[in-house]
């Protein structure tokens, strides 16, 4: 039996989504600027660790 597809696009749950983002926010639990550093940080990580696997520097069973 095979399952039935989840649709991509519900505008229904999209708008639930936005209208939870915003309520988090407006009580101070979403900082967009502290969100963007972080995630700048992950990418970084990310970046050197693929950096350092391409080279061969590292063990390659544990890096991306």
């Amino acid at each position: 039996m095979t399952k039935k597809p989840i649709p991509r696009d519900d505008p229904e749950q999209s708008k639930r989504f936005e209208e939870a983002a915003r309520e988090i926010e407006a009580d101070g639990g979403l900082n967009p600027t502290e969100a963007e550093t972080a995630l700048g940080r992950v990418m970084d990580g990310v970046a050197t660790l693929r950096q350092r696997w391409l080279e061969g520097d590292e063990d390659q069973e544990n890096l991306p």
